[in-house]
């Protein structure tokens, strides 16, 4: 079982291989392929809990995280990898 996002926002790469009946090595490939969303956190993989329940279709798009990834800013450095999540708003004219 998937737990709700709002409680645990990242899952390991193990608990989202025992929820989808994969091996480790599947899941760390799946996650390579872009077949399930992730984190890297320096050499530290997680998997957003709301973006895997949205992938598998038992969480409704509205519901989801109103800012996607067209508003995340990727910053990084030669030790590690931050992305942030920042509200884009439009311009007023």
């Amino acid at each position: 079982m998937i737990p709700d996002p709002r409680r645990v926002p990242t899952l390991r790469v193990e608990e989202v291989a025992q929820a989808l009946g994969l091996g480790r090595s599947a899941c760390y490939e799946a996650i390579k392929r872009g077949e399930i969303p992730s984190l890297r956190y320096g050499r530290r993989v997680v998997v957003p809990t709301a973006r895997l329940l949205t992938l598998l279709g038992l969480r409704d798009d509205s519901a989801a995280d109103p800012l996607d990834d067209e508003h995340c800013v990727v910053e990084r450095s030669h030790s590690h990898t931050v992305t942030q999540r920042k509200e884009v708003r439009p311009r007023e004219q």
